[in-house]
């Protein structure tokens, strides 16, 4: 303490001496204060996320509950399509309607009928027992109605609704006619409520297809064709949330709610269950519902702002500002320093208006990456914060030309040409350019402006741009601290220019990356299709053993190069998160059947044998394919380092919610050393050129990948050298909605049959000869009347003298590619009211290539190297 107060001997620099200690102090007052603050906020906040966070699970537990009855309901009468008013009120009155549903004020059954069938519907309905059945309104021109067939509960205020058609209005026919062509769900965004009870009252109704069929039709003009009605439910916004949040009491007084519904517009507010309040904590969460969203927010209430949130860093500022300007007084009495410390004061305000302005650019410089937004911006925050002319001069390519010019907003047309004449006449964009020096003042009093400043932006050693600032009124000038912080300002916009500059090169890489994996692979499929394929016509001659070791030697061999094509593809895909990943229920079990089918051959080459212990059928969300890619993967990798007449188990259970599949070899091992790296990427144990085994070490980094997608985990576990090998993967089970609608998959497995295309007429379109050649051969083997064209405009001149019942044809070609030969095709279709099923067999295996193929007017889509049997399948497939 007596060394501190020795700073404060003397007279000299007193009132500076005075100022730190009281900026000491109070800079301990203020970090103490900040830490409360930011401990209380902390608290606050995770207080409010938990109240929140209860309330959101709630309303989704809510929603999601109500949702699955209704979708249920609609799988019922797919199934029992007769079902009569007396029946579906004794099956609402089940489930309880109005005790087990509150907010949704009924559910109903609407059906489609024609005006011709009207009479025949309205007598039906009255045989039921409704014998004043009526459909209304009535409409002397309308040829489709949606009339409320029944409704639950069928009481004195929903009765009078029986009858009423749905599609009378446009906010109820709307999401009726998308759900029905759609085959999905649909909610209705602005609605008021029918009933007198409800009457102007906010709600949306929730519309489920009813088809004519057992399931839903596949193709979207099967569903328009086939939709005979639909199941709905009705929900008031009002009872429904105040419900859901009555229940939540203990919660509700921290919390208030408002909910809003997207539309094509802004989002539409349907409820608040507090309305005159600016809360201090918002949380902001969406939930789909049918084929929208609704977007909750979730904000404090007033008592939770007074009873939760804290104020007592407040209290520390006080009290430490209290002590240090008292301090500071002492401080200053005692020293007599009253104007040294006026100036310090002064200089503090200066270097706070400079932060200020420093953190005001980087807030301007980080709003963009648009290098011209960013330059207008900030000639407009410099000519605004020092009252002076700027002009910015700047050129991305850094070629000293220097074209491109950026004035603030303000500078009218004249103001403009003055200034570029002024600034040309002074010399100053061209002394910086030489680079003569670093900040050139030319302040000249015979000139009508005052002083002139150049800064150079200087980036990689290049000059790419000069920011020129000038005083409009002769004889001014800047002063020496505003030249310091037009120094700071100009360095800060070369570092985010350089970044803008950095970012854009970055994305050109990634997209070139992009490019270059898609070239390769399509000229390496090329070649590698036809080996593929030639392989497969030639093992099914008659051959001698030789040969056809030689020859199922070459097809295992492209087979593997197409897995390598693949797994890289994946990669990629996996790295700059473009792989798609829409999951459905999936049986586990399924997926590791079909896995253990493809590598069955290459076990029984080794005598090995795999074992399935005790198989559980679980229910994942999931991708069926990815699932088999894992289980592929993991036991290609057994059977790769297990030797003959080893052992693979396959095991399953359930645990913890969990559905958990272990993987067990009698092989190799892994060195427990390279156990931490088995799941990175091109990492293989054996790296030397001696290594036994082939591949890229990229199946189980891709592994690890496709578990994370599924939220599910792996581990792997080795006791050391030829120890074996147990892999460990975990998947959360599906929702029991989700295993509900997967067990009810009865759809039986394709019976195998052999392929005839007798007679059937096929375009073959490939500008490569061999691979066209190819598919004629394989294509001919089954029947088929095969006609060839090497490239679209041919194709298109054939198909002019004779019509093909299926087009194969090839993406990438010369002049026309495939993509603009089925547009070509499409078109003239649309005239003649025809549609030729078209295949396209490319060598482009991306996902976005197949949606490009699909969506351009392709019915199939293959990837070549393409599998005989598959080709084949996909033929009739297109056919039927």
């Amino acid at each position: 303490m007596k060394n501190f107060l020795d700073i404060f001997k003397g007279t000299e620099n007193a009132s500076l001496k005075a100022f730190i200690l009281f900026l000491t102090l109070f800079g301990g007052s203020v970090l103490a204060s900040f830490y409360i603050y930011n401990v209380e906020q902390e608290r606050s906040q995770n207080t409010f996320n938990k109240y929140s966070i209860n309330i959101h699970e709630a309303i989704y537990g809510r929603l999601d509950y109500y949702q699955n009855v209704l979708k249920s309901t609609s799988a019922m009468l797919m199934d029992n399509r007769s079902l009569t008013h007396t029946e579906f009120k004794n099956y609402t009155n089940n489930i309880g309607i109005k005790e087990n549903f509150p907010g949704m004020t009924s559910m109903g059954v609407a059906k489609i009928v024609s005006s011709e069938d009207l009479e025949s519907f309205i007598s039906e309905m009255r045989s039921q027992g409704l014998r004043s059945y009526e459909v209304w309104p009535e409409s002397a021109n309308k040829q489709v109605y949606a009339p409320v067939k029944t409704i639950a509960p069928f009481d004195t205020i929903l009765k009078p609704l029986s009858g009423f058609d749905l599609f009378s209005e446009e906010s109820r026919a709307v999401p009726m006619l998308e759900a029905s062509v759609d085959g999905k769900e649909t909610i209705s965004r602005e609605l008021k409520l029918l009933t007198k009870e409800e009457k102007n009252t906010e709600g949306f109704y929730i519309f489920y297809p009813i088809y004519s069929s057992a399931e839903i039709p596949p193709r979207k003009e099967q569903r328009s064709l086939l939709k005979s009605g639909y199941v709905f439910g009705v929900f008031s916004t009002k009872r429904l949330f105040d419900t859901i949040l009555a229940e939540q009491e203990g919660t509700t007084k921290f919390v208030s709610v408002k909910v809003s519904i997207k539309g094509a517009g802004s989002p539409r507010l349907i409820y608040n269950s507090n309305a005159d309040f600016q809360p201090q904590f918002v949380e902001n969460k969406t939930l789909p519902v049918a084929n929208n969203e609704l977007i909750f927010s979730y904000e404090s209430t007033p008592y939770f702002e007074s009873e939760i949130a804290a104020n007592f860093h407040w209290v520390i500022l006080g009290l430490g500002f209290i002590f240090s300007a008292i301090i500071f007084l002492m401080a200053k009495k005692v020293l007599k320093a009253k104007k040294s410390l006026e100036e310090n004061e002064k200089d503090l305000k200066k270097t706070s208006q400079a932060n200020a302005l420093l953190a005001k650019e980087s807030q301007i410089l980080s709003s963009s990456l648009d290098t011209q937004t960013n330059l207008k911006s900030l000639a407009n925050f410099y000519s605004n914060n020092f009252e002076c002319g700027c002009i910015v001069y700047f050129s991305e390519e850094g070629d000293q030309k220097l074209s491109q010019v950026s004035f603030p907003e303000s500078y009218s047309d004249d103001l403009k040409r003055i200034q570029l004449e002024e600034l040309e006449s002074s010399g100053i964009k061209k002394k910086v350019l030489d680079k003569e020096s670093y900040v050139i003042s030319a302040p000249d009093e015979e000139r009508k402006i005052g002083e002139i400043i150049g800064l150079p932006l200087t980036m990689r050693g290049k000059l790419y741009g000069i920011v020129s600032l000038l005083k409009e009124k002769r004889g001014e000038t800047f002063g020496q601290d505003a030249v310091k912080l037009l120094k700071q300002l100009t360095s800060l916009t070369t570092l985010s220019l350089e970044n803008t500059l950095l970012y854009r090169e970055a994305q050109l890489a990634n997209r070139l990356k992009d490019e270059f994996l898609a070239t390769v692979s399509h000229e390496l499929r090329t070649p590698l299709n036809v080996i593929y394929g030639h392989s497969q016509l030639l093992l099914e001659d008659k051959l001698n053993p030789d040969h056809r070791d030689q020859i199922q030697a070459i097809f295992r061999s492209a087979k593997a190069q197409s897995a390598i094509i693949e797994d890289l593809l994946d990669i990629s895909s996996i790295i700059s998160g473009k792989l798609k990943f829409q999951p459905r229920p999936v049986k586990v079990m399924d997926a590791i059947e079909t896995a253990v089918k493809s590598v069955e051959l290459e076990a029984k080459k080794k005598n090995i044998e795999i074992i399935q212990s005790e198989p559980h059928q679980c229910i994942i969300m999931g991708v069926k394919t990815r699932l088999v890619q894992i289980f592929w993967n993991l036991l290609s990798n057994a059977i790769k380092f297990t030797p003959e007449k080893g052992k693979i188990a396959i095991k399953s259970s359930i645990k913890d919610q969990h559905c958990v599949i272990q993987v067990i070899d009698t092989g190799k091992g892994i060195d427990p050393e390279f156990l931490p790296h088995i799941f990175e990427k091109f990492r293989q144990e054996e790296m030397s050129s001696t290594r036994s085994m082939g591949g890229l070490g990229l199946g189980l980094s891709i592994v690890s990948h496709l578990t994370d997608l599924h939220g599910g985990s792996i581990v792997v576990t080795s006791e050391g050298v030829n120890q074996g090998t147990t892999f460990k993967l975990s998947f959360p089970l599906a929702s029991l909605s989700a295993t509900a609608a997967a067990q009810r998959d009865t759809s039986k497995p394709k019976e195998v049959k052999e392929h005839d295309l007798h007679d059937i007429s096929i375009l073959a379109v490939d500008d490569e000869p061999d691979s066209l050649n190819l598919i004629t051969r394989i294509l001919r083997s089954h029947k088929a009347k095969v006609f060839t064209a090497d490239n679209a405009l041919d194709a298109l001149k054939k198909m002019k003298t004779e019509r093909p019942d299926v087009l194969i044809s090839d993406i990438a070609m010369p002049e026309m590619d495939g993509y603009d030969l089925i547009k070509e095709i499409r078109i003239k279709e649309k005239g003649q009211g025809t549609h030729i099923p078209a295949i396209a067999l490319t060598a482009f295996a991306q996902e976005e290539d197949k949606a490009r193929a699909l969506k351009s007017g392709y019915d199939k889509y293959l990837a070549k190297p393409v599998n005989k049997e598959k080709l084949i399948d996909t033929v009739e497939r297109a056919l039927h």
